[in-house]
């Protein structure tokens, strides 16, 4: 869930939070899927399974830490995020996220939190779903080299590899 600082420029340093910090809300789960938000979309076809890490940027060290990984992801369908939408109001996770980010961002209105909330649906930025088998949490996070094979590691990727 949020966690309400940030020293990042973008939308986390301007909002206070990204919506990556409910990708792994397992209690979010419809259907035994766990829908998440990626900055970017890899090129492929629905319904094609990839691999998804996650990695954090640890506030003090800097360090890039690897959190956890959908070891089966999979795009989300369009058609798919009018029920989204209906299961986050009807099963009360939307109303939850709302007050996560008012108590970690008290200078949002609840009306700016409601939209920020239903925006991610409303205009496809949940991007990826995965089976909540198939996600895997790294505890403790590893740490990542600066470089992956012929690639520097840098703020985010700008594309998938």
């Amino acid at each position: 869930m949020p966690a309400g600082s940030t020293d990042e420029k973008g939308f986390p340093g301007e909002k206070g939070f990204g919506h990556e910090e409910w990708n792994f809300q397992f209690e979010d789960a419809i259907n035994g899927w766990v829908y998440g938000y990626i900055y970017t979309c890899p090129s492929i076809n629905y319904q094609q399974p990839f691999r998804l890490y996650f990695y954090s940027i640890h506030p003090t060290t800097k360090e890039r830490l690897l959190v956890g990984c959908y070891r089966e992801a999979e795009l989300v369908d369009e058609r798919e995020y009018k029920e989204l939408l209906h299961h986050f109001h009807s099963r009360g996770i939307l109303e939850r996220r709302v007050q996560e980010l008012l108590r970690v961002a008290p200078s949002i209105s609840q009306r700016a939190a409601r939209k920020e909330i239903e925006s991610s649906l409303k205009e496809s930025w949940i991007k990826v779903k995965c089976p909540v088998d198939s996600i895997e949490i790294f505890d403790p996070p590893f740490k990542l080299s600066t470089q992956i094979g012929d690639k520097t590691l840098s703020h985010r990727f700008k594309m998938f590899t």
